[in-house]
Protein backbone atom coordinates (compact mmCIF):
# COMPACT_ATOMS: atom_id res chain seq x y z
CA UNK A 1 0.00 0.00 0.00
CA UNK A 2 1.59 3.55 -0.93
CA UNK A 3 1.30 6.83 1.14
CA UNK A 4 -1.95 7.75 -1.16
CA UNK A 5 -3.98 4.70 -0.28
CA UNK A 6 -2.92 4.83 3.71
CA UNK A 7 -4.53 8.43 3.26
CA UNK A 8 -7.67 7.38 1.66
CA UNK A 9 -8.13 4.20 3.55
CA UNK A 10 -6.71 5.02 7.13
CA UNK A 11 -3.96 2.55 9.00
CA UNK A 12 -4.60 -0.01 11.31
CA UNK A 13 -2.78 0.27 14.55
CA UNK A 14 -3.72 -1.47 17.12
CA UNK A 15 -7.15 -2.28 15.74
CA UNK A 16 -7.26 1.83 15.70
CA UNK A 17 -8.01 3.36 12.28
CA UNK A 18 -5.84 6.49 11.93
CA UNK A 19 -5.24 8.59 8.41
CA UNK A 20 -1.41 8.37 7.56
CA UNK A 21 -1.30 11.96 8.84
CA UNK A 22 -1.91 10.42 12.64
CA UNK A 23 -5.30 12.58 12.89
CA UNK A 24 -7.78 10.67 14.89
CA UNK A 25 -11.40 9.22 12.90
CA UNK A 26 -14.27 8.84 14.48
CA UNK A 27 -13.16 5.44 15.72
CA UNK A 28 -10.59 7.12 18.01
CA UNK A 29 -13.19 9.44 19.18
CA UNK A 30 -15.42 7.48 20.83
CA UNK A 31 -12.89 6.50 23.18
CA UNK A 32 -12.86 10.42 24.63
CA UNK A 33 -15.60 11.88 24.08
CA UNK A 34 -16.52 12.52 27.75
CA UNK A 35 -19.69 14.98 27.59
CA UNK A 36 -20.61 14.14 31.32
CA UNK A 37 -17.62 16.56 32.36
CA UNK A 38 -19.60 19.12 30.77
CA UNK A 39 -21.76 21.49 32.76
CA UNK A 40 -23.79 24.67 33.21
CA UNK A 41 -23.88 26.98 35.82
CA UNK A 42 -26.75 28.83 36.92
CA UNK A 43 -26.36 31.51 35.12
CA UNK A 44 -27.65 30.22 32.24
CA UNK A 45 -30.00 32.07 29.97
CA UNK A 46 -32.05 29.20 28.38
CA UNK A 47 -30.84 31.25 24.89
CA UNK A 48 -30.01 28.04 23.33
CA UNK A 49 -27.05 29.41 21.36
CA UNK A 50 -24.86 26.78 21.94
CA UNK A 51 -27.26 24.18 20.47
CA UNK A 52 -27.73 26.25 17.47
CA UNK A 53 -23.92 26.50 16.46
CA UNK A 54 -23.49 22.89 17.27
CA UNK A 55 -21.78 21.30 13.87
CA UNK A 56 -23.03 17.89 15.02
CA UNK A 57 -26.39 19.17 16.30
CA UNK A 58 -25.43 17.15 19.53
CA UNK A 59 -27.10 19.86 21.98
CA UNK A 60 -30.66 19.45 22.52
CA UNK A 61 -32.36 22.10 25.04
CA UNK A 62 -34.28 20.43 27.93
CA UNK A 63 -35.71 22.59 30.62
CA UNK A 64 -34.32 25.38 29.21
CA UNK A 65 -30.29 23.74 29.42
CA UNK A 66 -28.13 22.34 27.01
CA UNK A 67 -27.60 18.33 27.27
CA UNK A 68 -25.11 16.61 25.57
CA UNK A 69 -25.54 13.73 23.38
CA UNK A 70 -22.12 11.62 23.38
CA UNK A 71 -22.60 9.93 20.65
CA UNK A 72 -22.27 12.89 18.07
CA UNK A 73 -20.48 15.34 20.15
CA UNK A 74 -17.18 16.07 18.37
CA UNK A 75 -15.86 18.06 21.07
CA UNK A 76 -14.92 21.22 19.49
CA UNK A 77 -15.62 23.36 22.57
CA UNK A 78 -17.63 26.01 20.39
CA UNK A 79 -20.54 25.94 22.78
CA UNK A 80 -18.06 26.81 25.80
CA UNK A 81 -16.51 29.47 24.03
CA UNK A 82 -19.53 31.21 22.22
CA UNK A 83 -21.65 31.35 25.26
CA UNK A 84 -22.97 34.38 25.91
CA UNK A 85 -23.32 34.50 29.86
CA UNK A 86 -19.78 32.01 29.91
CA UNK A 87 -22.07 29.67 32.08
CA UNK A 88 -20.47 25.90 29.90
CA UNK A 89 -17.87 24.45 31.73
CA UNK A 90 -15.60 21.42 30.55
CA UNK A 91 -14.54 19.64 33.78
CA UNK A 92 -12.19 22.88 34.95
CA UNK A 93 -12.04 24.22 31.77
CA UNK A 94 -14.34 27.70 31.41
CA UNK A 95 -14.54 29.85 29.07
CA UNK A 96 -11.82 32.05 30.02
CA UNK A 97 -9.42 29.50 29.92
CA UNK A 98 -10.68 27.74 26.73
CA UNK A 99 -6.94 26.89 24.60
CA UNK A 100 -9.12 27.54 21.20
CA UNK A 101 -9.44 31.07 20.97
CA UNK A 102 -12.51 33.44 21.19
CA UNK A 103 -12.34 34.45 17.73
CA UNK A 104 -14.68 37.96 17.48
Amino acid sequence: MDNRDQGKEGVMNDGKTKSAAGLYTRVDLDEVLYTDNFSVRKNCIGCGKCSRICPAEAIKMKDEHPVWIKETCLMCFGCLRLCPTAAIRYGDIEQSKCAIAKVS
